[in-house]
């Protein structure tokens, strides 16, 4: 054995050295650090998968013993019972996660747990160990067989949950009965009858970790998360080999063969079928009987309900107000026509009495006018009637004797013709004070319009103009003397002449040339 040893770390030496000279960076680049060259490995033994294996915590820094701890902190050493009384009688009565002792928990064990289970089930069953001796060493061949292949087969994941599938499971999920009684005890009773429902199935989840259903004090966001990730739960359960009615080894051909594979893929997916609508069936009938869903339902329930109440309160408050508006107006028209025709039935009085009076006043002027022998003319009458309200009717018609006078001549006072007719002088004075403020007011408007039209045609001659500049100047005199007086059509050659060489945004006219150049003349210095 040190013979070997020491040859096989001689011919692994320069391997050693040169993963010890290359360590690789995370992104990929390559360094060279100053560590020592590692040429012996005194804690592993120097061949296999071990001795790499050491090599490769070395070189990480311990990372693959700190691995191992967390594996053995997590399934204990005690927890791992071999079975030793095991034969080819009584094998089938075991499972493979027994024979590797892993028991009920096996599920959940992972690839390094079930290596470290091997390893001590490989110690009792092993033909070459002397405790496992027995009468028939084929016996014990085959039982370590039986052990190899539980370790083969659940140590490769697509075999190891085609084995599962297999193995007897518990698909039954709890009654309306049980229900019902488990929610008398509350959340506590709800979650000790769907808790370990939940958990058995958790065993065929692709996706990982698997939510937990939680307690009373888990929050509702938890709650809705974990119900969305069973809703969408995602199987890995494997019905091609549960319930087949046909075994393709079996067949006489390669035609009956396909045949037979075939069926056997139908009938898996119809028992898939089923395992899905049984998963989502428990979990939405979990999920309307959650009391923690419930209860959130109510409050929501509760809080849309308040909110569709305020609505409500807001709609019929504006319909009221909107009602009360209508009503407000409703009444104030009426009112209005009321106060309306009201004043129309009192003016209709006060126009009746006004013409009654007026007609009183027409034949008391006539015939007191005879009886003085000094008639007062129509136009007088018609324009003291206009004059005069009812109030001044009434006064002057009873200075001369009121109605009963034209009634009877004897009761015509004369006197009261003075009244009517200093009322009758006031009225013209007021009449032509009158006409002379309307003539004076026509006068200003029309002296206003003039004035205004007056400005408003020479600010628009003003806009019109040009305003020459010096050189511009210069350019009319050029023009004017090149185009002497008497020429034929003088203004209109000097307009153009001037617009061709200034070539201005808006050309000159003849009668800005003939202005500008009279305004030269009138401006300029005389000699």
């Amino acid at each position: 054995y040190r013979l070997y040893k020491a040859s096989f770390c001689q011919s692994i030496d320069p391997l050693v050295k040169m993963f010890s000279l290359f360590q690789i960076d995370v992104d990929g680049s390559e360094s060279f650090p100053s560590v020592k060259l590692v040429t012996t490995c005194d804690n592993a033994v120097p061949f296999g998968n071990a001795y790499f294996d050491t090599l490769c915590m070395i070189r990480n820094g311990g990372v693959k013993e700190s691995k191992k701890k967390a594996v053995s902190e997590e399934f204990p050493e005690n927890k791992i019972v071999i079975p030793t009384n095991v034969t080819m009688k009584n094998i089938k009565k075991y499972s493979f996660y027994d024979l590797l002792g892993l028991g009920d928990w096996g599920c959940t064990a992972d690839n390094e747990t079930m290596k470290k289970c091997y390893h001590k089930a490989v110690l009792l069953y092993h033909p070459d160990k002397k405790q496992m001796k027995s009468a028939d060493p084929e016996e014990d061949r085959q039982v370590f067989l039986k052990v190899q292949e539980a370790y083969n087969t659940l140590t490769n994941e697509t075999k190891r949950r085609a084995y599962d599938s297999q193995l007897d499971f518990d698909d039954s999920v709890p009654t309306e009965k049980q229900d019902t009684k488990a929610l008398k005890k509350g959340i506590a009773g709800f979650i000790e009858l769907y808790d370990p429902v939940f958990r058995r199935n958790a065993r065929f989840a692709i996706r990982k970790p698997v939510p937990m259903i939680g307690d009373e004090n888990t929050p509702i966001s938890e709650v809705y998360a974990f119900y969305d990730y069973w809703v969408k739960f995602d199987s890995w359960r494997d019905f091609s080999t549960v319930g087949v009615e046909h075994k393709p080894d079996n067949a006489g051909s390669r035609e009956e063969r396909r045949w037979m594979v075939q069926e056997n893929e139908k009938i898996a997916k119809k028992n898939k079928k089923k395992e899905i609508a049984r998963v989502t069936d428990f979990v939405m009938r979990a999920m309307e009987i959650d009391p923690r869903v419930v209860a959130d339902k109510e409050a929501t329930k509760m809080a849309k309900e308040a909110v569709k109440l305020a609505r409500e309160a807001e709609s019929r408050k504006k319909e009221e107000e909107l009602e009360a508006a209508k009503k407000y107006f409703e009444e104030e028209e009426r009112l209005s026509l009321e106060r309306a025709k009201s004043n129309k039935i009192e003016k209709d009085k006060m126009k009746k009495l006004q013409s009654k009076g007026r007609n009183i006043l027409r034949k008391l002027l006539r015939a007191v006018g005879e009886k003085l022998n000094n008639p007062v003319s129509e136009d007088d009458i018609e324009a003291l009637c206009t004059a005069l309200d009812l109030c001044q009717l009434g006064e002057v018609n009873d200075g001369m004797g009121g109605e009963s006078a034209t009634k009877n001549p004897e009761l015509l006072v004369t006197g009261g013709m003075e009244l009517a007719l200093k009322y009758l002088a006031d009225s013209k004075k007021s009449i032509e004070q009158r006409q002379e403020e309307m003539r004076l007011e026509k006068e200003a408007k029309k002296a206003a319009i003039e004035q205004r039209s007056k400005n408003e045609s020479t600010s628009k001659k003003k806009a019109s103009e040009h305003f020459l500049t010096v050189n511009e100047m210069s350019m009319l005199s050029k023009a004017v003397a090149k185009f002497p007086a008497g020429s034929r059509g003088r203004w209109a050659s000097v307009c153009a002449y001037l617009n061709d060489q200034l070539r201005p945004v808006v050309l000159y006219t003849e009668d800005e040339c003939i202005r500008a150049a009279h305004n030269a003349v009138i401006q300029a210095p005389k000699k």
